[in-house]
């Protein structure tokens, strides 16, 4: 199966668990928390030693994205809740911004 049909799948997997329960609810999705985006040359990306630091996007409200397998879902920032890192959502990312 394709990347862009697994990404479909999931769409409509999270449309369907957002009208309600069903046999998919208690399906285990893989999720990421991304701090920004960067591009770099592979020379850059090459030379990266340990202590080096690599800017992550800008810092303000909604400095971080939760993508659902690779696509956008929800924007929000990092917080600390027990002393653990959070994603703390401020506004979810619809279908027609490109988001599931």
């Amino acid at each position: 199966m394709s990347e862009s049909a697994v990404q479909d799948a999931a769409a409509e997997t999270v449309k369907s668990a957002k009208e309600g329960p069903g046999l998919l609810g208690d399906l285990e999705l893989n999720i990421d928390v991304c701090l920004g985006e960067q591009q770099q040359t592979l020379q850059e990306l090459v030379g990266l030693s340990i202590g080096d630091s690599v800017p992550a996007g800008e810092v303000g409200d909604d400095a971080a994205m939760l993508r659902v397998l690779g696509r956008p879902y929800a924007l929000g920032e990092l917080v600390v809740v027990d002393g653990r890192f959070a994603f703390k959502v401020s506004r979810l990312i619809g279908p027609s911004e490109g988001g599931l």
